[in-house]
């Protein structure tokens, strides 16, 4: 037996495309913040995990007839298309700085089964908070420059334009501010406060 809650992430055989369009967006909506975090430990990167989960998306939105029913039996069926497409742009991106044992995505695939999407939620909104207090403790110049180029997604040559600055200082002050950025979150993370 179903229940109502499970009914609503089954995309059902046939029927219409704008309702199986819904529940498609319904079921990837349930599953994203565990999703993500799938991804983003298979790849150590947020912006290929990123890439990772919209590649997926569009394979489950053009394949929707492929997708199993059941919640389990789709969160499954997501996985597997999403470690696919993690594995193979991980393997592709030059940023990429470290390789994954098979192993260890066994591992990850394992533990994967064992997430809650609540437990995945307050994860998520965790590094959500802990983005936030990270970033505020960057300059201003510096968070200038970063909003400028991922939030605005502006060229680095606008941005020193922008900032009355040489290309070459805004590559450096992004690469600071990511990597600073980077170690006050792990270590917000880790519990303790950042500095």
């Amino acid at each position: 037996m179903t229940t109502p809650e499970r009914d609503q992430d089954r995309p059902p055989p046939g029927g219409s495309s704008a309702r199986l369009r819904a529940q498609l967006v319904a079921l990837l909506e349930r599953h994203r913040p565990a999703l993500h975090a799938y991804a983003f430990a298979l790849t150590g990167d947020l912006h290929v995990a990123d890439d990772a989960v919209q590649e997926m998306a569009y394979i489950a939105a053009v394949q929707t007839d492929r997708i199993p029913t059941g919640a389990d039996a789709a969160a499954d069926w997501l996985r597997c298309v999403l470690r696919r497409k993690a594995l193979e742009l991980g393997r592709r991106n030059r940023r990429r700085q470290r390789q994954l044992d098979p192993g260890v995505v066994s591992l990850i695939d394992h533990d994967f089964d064992a997430v809650t999407a609540e437990a995945a939620v307050a994860h998520h909104r965790s590094l959500r908070q802990a983005m936030a207090r990270c970033f505020a403790r960057l300059s201003t110049h510096a968070r200038r420059a970063v909003e400028a180029r991922y939030l605005e997604r502006r060229s680095c040559e606008q941005i020193a334009a922008q900032l009355d600055r040489r290309v070459e200082q805004i590559y450096s002050l992004l690469r600071r501010s990511r990597v600073k950025l980077g170690d006050c979150v792990r270590a917000t993370m880790e519990g303790g406060d950042g500095r």
